[in-house]
């Protein structure tokens, strides 16, 4: 999910922001903010998940300790995958912040 909706969003931002100032979307919801806030639900879940299921606290150790049902290789996956929930959440805020401010949403 999370996938789908970062590339709509890149999508959105390449072929549409860039090439105009309509403020909305087809359906009339504002173009710069709607997608983001569903893609940031979608991370924000994501991260509650590994936190919640003591995931998270496992991949901040940095150290597969074995056990459980968890493989080597599902530790390594499940980690790139984590590592880039918090980047790409970064930086969709950075650029929705400054598409907002060039556009005084």
């Amino acid at each position: 999910m999370r996938s789908f909706r970062w590339r709509h969003w890149m999508f959105t931002r390449e072929y549409i922001i860039k090439h105009t100032l309509h403020p909305t979307a087809t359906g009339g919801s504002p173009i710069i903010t709607w997608l983001p806030n569903q893609l940031t639900a979608v991370m924000d879940l994501m991260e509650e998940v590994a936190k919640g299921s003591g995931l998270w606290a496992v991949l901040e150790e940095g150290v597969w300790s074995g056990g459980g049902s968890l493989t080597h290789e599902d530790y390594i996956l499940v980690k790139k995958i984590m590592d880039n929930v918090v980047t790409k959440k970064a930086q969709l805020k950075k650029e929705v912040d400054k598409y907002c401010q060039d556009r005084g949403v």
